[in-house]
């Protein structure tokens, strides 16, 4: 079974991470993530907070907490809150229902369905394709497309006038399909191109094909609407204080990749539908396949890798054996986070939990460690005492060498658990553990330094 967790927080703050381990959702573990969240909420000092926790077919948790507003109105499962970037995962299925309707291919240009399409007047434009904008490989930079967030524009042709003005306003950085660089420009452009496929509207297509469907009556692509249903509203922390503001784009330009506002009860439908095939209740959006292709992420790397709409990175704490030991593998997770200067969300679907790996990758790190640690301390005993100091030198350093390489190398070629990238980025005992191996070799080569001063001496 799989799981979802979207958790939207009202306020620019720490994000809420609520990953179980071997989650089993009865009463105490929902009681548990409760109490985590409130904690949190106190600590960092949160104003409200939506949860959705889905399992399957259904949601089995969906709670508010705190405020939404200025006025002591609680948070609800139902309260709409701007969702900034998770927008983007309604554009690519937006996109893909029209690939399975026979109206879109995905390795065909642009300029196939918007002949004028041209970023800074170059001519590589000519060659971006629909994936291309889906994978976030067009070649547009991350600070593309900046000015549509702030842009007034609420006319029929607002998503038109973004999109031509890329000619002038925005510039390629690479070749298309070359490199991976995340930016809101690719889905303003694919926004648009569901408008002139479909012959709808952006919203109205989203509406009757996406929200319609998912029985999702607090969801809006429209902030003015939203602010009419009961909008959330934002907060900016100033001296500690959080102080309420309203900063959402005013206009329709930046709806396709940032725009939409929905409710956690009406984003557990919609992760729903991507648990099960593309299917809610008796509903279907996507095919299994149309599903499957909007999920395959694409990258060299574990930091790069991105599908549509979605980040997927490997699920290191649910990696598994195999039956008869011989192999390790570690699933993925889905993610999408929305950030916005006053609001912070995220989409997360999480792999079946099996056999942790963790239990045994810990093991074997902590082995690694503690055999680094005698090695090192063995070798500077020995130099300092003059015995054998040349062999235990290249002893210590083979073993030394053997873990960095074991560990950094050969186990991310096994089981993509990256624990360069662990250490850096997550807070864990496994972290601590990775950081020890490469603190080993540096303390090993001060210590050398020192033990030989000191046999001078």
């Amino acid at each position: 079974m799989r799981y979802l967790i979207a958790a939207l927080v009202v306020l620019l703050s720490p994000a809420i991470d609520v990953m179980p381990r071997a989650l089993a959702l009865g009463g105490d573990t929902i009681a548990r993530v409760d109490a985590f969240i409130e904690s949190e909420m106190r600590d960092a000092g949160i104003p409200g907070v939506a949860l959705a926790i889905v399992e399957g077919d259904r949601a089995v948790h969906l709670r508010g907490f705190g405020v939404a507003d200025s006025s002591g109105r609680a948070v609800t499962p139902q309260t709409p809150f701007p969702i900034a970037s998770m927008s983007k995962t309604f554009t690519a299925l937006a996109v893909m229902q029209l690939v399975e309707a026979g109206k879109v291919v995905l390795d065909a240009p642009v300029r196939t369905y918007i002949p004028w399409f041209d970023v800074g007047h170059d001519p590589r434009s000519a060659a971006i394709t629909v994936r291309q904008l889906l994978t976030q490989r067009s070649g547009i930079p991350g600070d593309g497309d900046v000015e549509a967030f702030n842009d007034g524009d609420r006319s029929p042709a607002a998503l038109e006038h973004n999109v031509r003005h890329f000619a002038t306003s925005e510039r390629l950085v690479a070749a298309p399909g070359a490199e991976f660089h995340y930016t809101n420009a690719n889905f303003d452009v694919l926004g648009h191109l569901v408008e002139v496929v479909s012959g709808e509207s952006y919203e109205t297509y989203l509406q009757r094909h996406v929200f319609t469907p998912l029985d999702m009556a607090h969801t809006y692509a429209s902030v003015s609407e939203a602010r009419g249903q009961g909008l959330a509203a934002g907060y900016y922390r100033w001296w500690g204080v959080p102080v309420e503001t309203d900063t959402l784009p005013p206009g329709r330009a930046s709806v396709p990749s940032a725009g939409l506002a929905s409710s956690v009860e009406d984003l557990s439908h919609w992760l729903i539908a991507h648990l099960n095939a593309g299917r809610y209740r008796d509903r279907s959006l996507l095919t299994p396949d149309g599903l499957e292709q909007l999920h395959r992420p694409v990258g060299s790397s574990a930091f790069e890798q991105y599908a549509m709409g979605w980040y997927v990175s490997p699920a290191w704490d649910a990696a598994t054996l195999s039956p008869d030991g011989s192999s390790l593998a570690a699933p993925t997770f889905l993610y999408c986070g929305g950030i916005h200067p006053a609001f912070h969300g995220s989409l997360e679907i999480f792999p079946d939990r099996g056999q942790p790996l963790v239990r045994y990758l810990k093991f074997i790190v902590l082995g690694l460690l503690g055999t680094d640690v005698i090695a090192a301390v063995w070798s500077i005993r020995r130099r300092r005492a003059g015995k054998g100091s040349i062999a235990s030198l290249i002893i210590a350093a083979a073993i030394l060498a053997f873990s960095l390489v074991f560990a950094f190398v050969y186990l991310p070629s096994q089981v993509r658990v990256y624990l360069v990238g662990v250490a850096l980025m997550r807070f864990s005992d496994l972290s601590l553990m990775a950081l020890g191996l490469i603190a080993v070799p540096l303390l090993w080569a001060v210590g050398l330094v020192l033990s030989r001063r000191r046999h001078k001496t």
